[in-house]
């Protein structure tokens, strides 16, 4: 079933991401992101700043904890 508001089949592009690496819990490891931004793709860490990544790297994540979608328009 689509979400409360959304029509039936109404389809998504991921347009950020969050990840955990490291650590067996939430509360242990560290949180990245990873974000599109005008069709290009960005690998953020507050360790070691951002870097461009391709959008296959950024689409081949198996293990996001959290997704931030667009709606792609009818």
């Amino acid at each position: 079933d689509a979400p409360e508001g959304e029509p039936k089949g109404a389809r998504y592009k991921v347009k950020r991401m969050v990840r955990h690496l490291g650590g067996s819990s939430a509360n242990s490891g560290h949180y990245v992101a990873e974000v599109e931004i005008n069709g290009k793709y960005f690998h953020c860490n507050d360790l070691h700043g951002y870097k461009e990544i391709s959008k296959e790297k950024f689409l081949g994540h198996k293990d996001p904890y959290l997704l931030f979608l667009e709606r792609i328009p009818d």
